[in-house]
């Protein structure tokens, strides 16, 4: 009761309302008041001052006692509600108490109005406590009816007075077939007489019994079951009842059988494995629980027993390397084919690929480690020996890529010095010939000869800067690049724009020849089978490296297609391009794809 306290008093009088105060006072002590004359305080005050007991006045001028009531089973049937009037009409008692006041109080006899309020608290807190206890009878009855699990009550003889849904579902029975009869009516005969007798002897004396069942359905089919079965008590303490609750385990005995099959069937495979399968304990004493006979030879032990003569940490050289393994394991639970240097029983020193899975408990600690080990000492020997070979295969190419520019540079130079200057010699003297030469058929076969000169001084000078173009030395890379753009637009009607974003960073001449092949093998590429009609070459200095992005809107094409193509028909122009910016320390990258163009990206650290 010392929970009411917010009295809300529906009166147009304040005497009336200081009247019924103090007489609620008396009762609720603690009580908190708001008094209301209208409809719309009345209606805010439900809301705002959420009241725990209402007392209204029956007649006013404005509102009255049922309109109230009325509002109050609308919105908060719960809060109990008296009318208080001056009106002894028992026909206004009777209408009140039919349309749900709790009590209706004279105001000529206002003392009754405590008892009238206790009346109506309690009249409250019991139906609280029917409605509770209905609604948690409701629960639980909707929870036994909706259990996964069967659940059987039997009376003090045995027999069955309740089952439900799923009891019916596991056994066929129906709820009429099922109900009077014995359980034994389930037996398979698999549960031996002894077995049943100890189980009525155990929950006779008041003890619970837990075991499993093999039972029979009505279909004529067995199943497994795991039953509970315990007494049910009077208030006297007295056993009035039997309750079993089982759970059909038919599949999951299935399962566990099938487990035990597949985890001899492991046993027997990693057994006969060439590879080392193990499982160890966790921390720097931390020993051996399992290995195959593989893991065994790997370490150099001869049997399991020597398991217990070595913790892990003995097989690793340096313990640092186990520490850190294990900090691996805890971050992010298994290491996939890693490489580590190990130490047999002997104290050879190998190197084995590992692959480990840290294994948690419920409480996600590590508990022991699972894992799978490869001798690999000679393999990554012959690895070793490989990559040596390779480096020796690159630092050749490297050299022959050098040759290969120094002979091109000669030959520029022979080109240019040599055939070039005969070439314009000879250029000379047919002028000069041709001076003297007054005979007009003469002089038209001249003619064609200085023509035929010409062409091949033409043709030598393009050689020549195709070679080692002079403009490299003279006036740099972009320039040089801008010169060959020029070319490139011109014979094959395409738009080629320039971009130095470098802002005057100086490259090291030492790229210059490099740089030129690779730019120039790729304006080939796009001349020849993109179908481009504009190409943007950028040049940048960012992130600490020299960058030339070129860009062409042709049709792309998949790169990987044409590389697998390019080798097979030993054709390696952007293959070349990538080892000599390999060679420089750069990269070559290329994106692209059908209809999206093909960006070229060079890049070289500054």
């Amino acid at each position: 009761m010392d929970k009411t306290k917010n009295v809300l008093i529906v009166e147009d009088l304040p005497s009336h309302a200081e009247l019924a105060e103090r007489e609620i006072l008396k009762v609720l002590p603690e009580a908190i008041f708001e008094v209301v004359d209208n409809k719309e305080n009345y209606i805010n005050a439900l809301t705002t001052f959420k009241p725990d007991l209402i007392v209204s006045d029956y007649q006013m001028p404005t509102f009255d006692g049922l309109a109230a009531l009325t509002i109050r089973n609308e919105t908060i049937p719960d809060v109990p509600f008296i009318v208080l009037t001056g009106s002894v009409n028992e026909e206004v008692a009777v209408t009140c108490l039919k349309n749900g006041a709790d009590d209706y109080v004279i105001k000529e006899h206002i003392k009754r109005l405590g008892q009238a309020i206790l009346n109506a608290i309690n009249k409250k807190l019991i139906e609280d406590e029917r409605k509770l206890i209905e609604d948690q009878l409701k629960l639980v009855s909707a929870a036994v009816e909706q259990s996964p699990v069967a659940i059987m009550i039997a009376d003090k003889a045995g027999d069955l007075v309740y089952v439900n849904p799923a009891f019916e579902e596991y056994t066929g029975y129906t709820f009429d077939e099922a109900i009077g009869e014995n359980p034994r009516f389930l037996k398979s005969g698999y549960t031996s007489p002894k077995e049943y007798k100890a189980l009525w002897e155990t929950i006779s004396s008041g003890e619970q019994w837990s075991g499993e069942f093999k039972n029979k359905r009505k279909d004529g089919t067995f199943f497994w079951e795991s039953a509970t079965i315990g007494p049910i008590r009077r208030g006297s303490g007295e056993i009035s009842h039997y309750l079993a609750v089982k759970e059909d385990i038919t599949e999951r005995r299935k399962m566990i059988l099938e487990l035990m099959l597949r985890e001899e069937k492991y046993r027997t495979l990693t057994h006969n494995l060439n590879i080392g399968v193990y499982r160890n304990g966790v921390g720097d004493n931390g020993k051996f629980i399992e290995g195959n006979p593989a893991f065994l030879k790997i370490l150099g032990l001869r049997n399991k027993k020597e398991f217990d003569l070595y913790r892990v940490v003995d097989f690793y050289p340096d313990p640092k390397i186990k520490t850190a393994i294990e900090k691996k394991l805890a971050d992010q639970g298994f290491i996939l084919n890693e490489e580590l240097q190990f130490r047999r029983k002997d104290g050879e020193l190998f190197y084995a690929s590992v692959s480990i899975t840290a294994v948690t408990n419920e409480d996600g600690k590590i508990v022991f480690y699972d894992g799978i080990i490869e001798d690999i000492t000679e393999k990554k020997a012959v690895q070793d020996n490989i990559i040596i070979q390779r480096n020796e295969m690159e630092a050749l190419n490297n050299q022959l890529i050098d040759m290969e520019e120094e002979s091109k540079r000669e030959l520029a130079l022979a080109l240019h010095d040599g055939l070039g200057q005969y070439l314009s010699l000879a250029k000379l003297k047919i002028a000069e010939l041709k001076k003297e030469m007054p005979i007009e058929d003469e002089n038209k076969l001249l003619n064609e000869v200085l023509e035929n000169v010409q062409n091949a001084i033409d043709e030598s000078r393009n050689l020549t800067y195709e070679l080692n173009p002079p403009m490299l030395n003279e006036f740099g890379l972009i320039p040089t690049i801008e010169w060959k753009a020029d070319i490139v637009a011109k014979q094959n009607n395409l738009k080629v724009e320039i971009i130095d974003r470098t802002e005057g960073f100086i490259l090291d001449d030492k790229y210059y020849v490099c740089l030129y092949r690779a730019i120039s093998e790729v304006f080939q590429n796009v001349v020849k089978h993109s179908k481009a009609k504009e190409i943007k070459v950028t040049f940048l200095v960012q992130d600490k490296s020299y960058t030339i992005e070129i860009f062409d809107n042709g049709t792309g094409f998949d790169f990987q297609t044409v590389r697998t193509k390019a080798i097979k028909e030993k054709k390696f122009g952007i293959y070349s391009i990538m080892e000599r910016m390999r060679y420089l320390g750069g990269n070559f990258d290329i994106d692209t794809g059908s209809n999206k163009g093909t960006k070229a990206i060079i890049t070289l650290p500054v």
